[in-house]
C-alpha cells in the first residue's frame, strides 16, 4: 500500500551468480559501524557467506563485491582496498540510508585477560551495582534482579551479550 501511495516500486530481486569459494573466504570477519557501534558478523558455511554468524541469513553473490541478503532486496557491498581482504562493508536496505561498517579484529581474550574485566560496577544514576565474573572460561554479567548474561568478546575492549528478550548489551 505504501509503495502505491508513494509511487515507488520495490527493486526487483536480482539473481545470484557463481563466485569461487576462494573469493568468498577473505570477506569473512567482523565489521563495526563507528556511528552506532553495531557489529556485523560475516561468516561462511559450506554453501555461501552468511550475515549474523554461521547460521545467519545467506549472502547471495551478485558480482563485483555485491551480495543480496537472502530473498530480500537488501544489499551488502564489500569495498575493496586493492587487496583481496575488504576494509569496509556497506549495508544498503530498501528505504533506508546505507550503513558503513569497517573491518575490526575479532577479540579472543584468554581467561587471564577476561579476569581483568571482573569486578563490581556501580551506577549512581540507576542506584544499582552490576557484577562481572569469569565462570567456565567466559564473562558473566550479574544483577540482583536479572538472570545472568553471558558476555562474548566482540573486538578490542568491547563485549556483547543478550538478555532474555534478545536485547543487546554493550560494555
Amino acid at each position: 500500500m505504501a509503495e502505491v501511495v508513494l509511487d515507488r516500486q520495490p527493486r526487483p530481486v536480482e539473481p545470484a551468480v557463481k563466485v569461487p569459494a576462494g573469493h568468498l573466504a577473505p570477506k569473512v570477519g567482523l565489521y563495526r559501524n563507528s556511528s552506532t557501534d553495531a557489529v556485523l558478523r560475516v561468516a561462511m558455511n559450506q554453501e555461501h557467506l552468511t550475515i549474523g554468524g554461521a547460521n545467519g541469513d545467506p549472502l547471495l553473490p551478485l558480482g563485483a563485491g555485491q551480495f543480496r541478503v537472502g530473498d530480500t532486496s537488501t544489499r551488502v557491498v564489500f569495498e575493496p582496498d586493492g587487496s583481496v581482504m575488504p576494509l569496509r562493508v556497506t549495508l544498503e536496505g530498501t528505504g533506508s540510508r546505507p550503513s558503513m561498517f569497517e573491518r575490526v579484529a575479532q577479540a579472543e581474550p584468554g581467561v587471564t585477560q577476561l579476569a581483568e574485566y571482573a569486578g563490581a560496577f556501580r551506577s549512581d544514576e540507576l542506584d544499582t551495582t552490576y557484577s562481572i565474573a569469569v565462570k567456565d572460561g567466559a564473562l558473566w554479567l550479574r544483577h540482583r534482579w536479572l538472570e545472568p548474561v553471558r558476555l562474548r568478546a566482540a573486538y578490542a575492549d568491547r563485549v556483547r551479550g543478550r538478555r532474555g528478550s534478545g536485547a543487546p548489551i554493550h560494555a
